[in-house]
């Protein structure tokens, strides 16, 4: 009887000592998964204006050309340097790589690039600042994209600036600020349908949106994620975060789900800074790229 006693006391210290070691577990998972959050940094103003101004110049172009195809911000890494492509269109047989820009005042094209000068409306002051020319980076972009796919088609480079007073621009740039005539270029420059040009069109993939958040709040990233477990035909997953797992819920275009438990899981992402690593925990939505439909 005092051996079963014995027996009894040495097996509850023994729980004891093993839920204290599982306790200690998770909160040193915690503490590491609270460490290495996700590297999304929060959105200023002048980004979120960018991307919804993005976003709105890519649905005005598809109500004017429904018959045009449309995959936006693909990402470009090269030897020769990296870059992204806001939005790339294939309307009959050409395409046009079309650099976004939402810059407020009035732009004028200089030598050395872009100005952009906006009065204040409280003082009446006028600040000047200079850019780089978006004609050069998306030209630029277009060289790296062609050296990857190693294909031999042409791409129009263009840029679009929405929401600016007024533009001025030497004669036969392509540089536009209205939509109207971005639209009457793109039917201009338009060819016949041409098989290769379509199929490097299809070869491209639009990158997907990681969102996370924070005591910052929202983060949004552009990256093509790179993911160990089936997501073939998903339009996003959802991560639902507990103490020491996270759960994944696929959404899938036909409306099922399916459930995948990760614990201090991570994954890689291609950007424009090149391949890296995030962890789950500092994600709570990935949007995967699809092309763009009016």
């Amino acid at each position: 009887m005092l051996s079963r006693l014995i027996e009894k006391i040495k097996a509850f210290f023994q729980g004891c000592k093993e839920k204290w070691e599982k306790r200690q577990y998770k909160r040193r998972v915690h503490r590491e998964r609270r460490d290495d959050r996700v590297s999304i940094q929060p959105l200023n103003d002048a980004q979120i204006h960018g991307t919804l101004g993005e976003r709105a110049a890519v649905n005005d172009l598809l109500s004017f050309l429904p018959e045009a195809r449309v995959k936006t911000n693909i990402i470009i890494l090269n030897e020769n340097g990296n870059a992204e492509i806001d939005c790339m269109l294939l309307y009959r047989g050409s395409l046009f790589a079309i650099e976004i820009k939402s810059w407020k005042g009035d732009v004028y094209e200089t030598e050395d690039g872009f100005q952009k000068d906006k009065r204040d409306p409280y003082t009446g002051e006028i600040h000047t600042k200079q850019f780089k020319s978006p004609i050069k980076q998306v030209r630029r972009a277009i060289s790296l994209l062609k050296e990857n796919m190693k294909e031999r088609v042409y791409i129009n480079g263009v840029v679009y600036i929405e929401d600016n007073d007024s533009l001025s621009v030497s004669e036969g740039s392509p540089v536009f600020d209205r939509i109207e005539d971005l639209v009457d270029y793109i039917e201009g420059e338009s060819r016949v349908p041409n098989p290769a040009v379509t199929r490097f069109f299809e070869k491209l993939r639009p990158a997907d949106r990681i969102i996370g958040s924070g005591i910052f709040g929202a983060r949004e990233l552009y990256a093509v994620v790179m993911l160990d477990f089936a997501t073939q035909g998903a339009t996003y997953m959802d991560v639902k975060h507990e103490y020491s797992s996270d759960t994944v819920i696929v959404h899938y275009e036909n409306g099922a789900q399916k459930h995948y438990s990760f614990e201090n899981k991570k994954i890689k992402a291609v950007t424009t800074d090149g391949v890296e690593e995030f962890t789950l925990s500092g994600i709570d939505r990935i949007i995967f790229g699809k092309e763009k439909c009016a």
